[in-house]
């Protein structure tokens, strides 16, 4: 204000309730944490049904625990009963 005699007053936003806000959507190169990918598979393992490793790979289609949820799915089938 005293830049400007008192003739303008800067404009102060609120204040942001989140640790981390995002003012632009990710680029389409940010990588999950393998922490969060491992997490989300160790979940998946508890349910431990074709369907939740379904759900997963729609999430996490490619990686190390794309292809353990995939070899898992292909056993589970083979041990459905028909």
């Amino acid at each position: 204000m005293r830049a400007t005699g008192n003739q303008e007053e800067p404009f102060v936003y609120g204040v942001v309730d989140a640790e981390d806000t995002a003012l632009v959507p990710p680029s389409a190169t940010a990588q999950e944490k393998p922490q969060d990918i491992k997490g989300d598979f160790e979940l998946i393992e508890k349910i431990g049904t074709p369907m939740a490793y379904s759900v997963f790979l729609k999430v996490h289609p490619t990686g190390e625990y794309a292809d353990r949820a995939r070899a898992k799915i292909k056993e589970l089938s083979k041990d459905a009963p028909r």
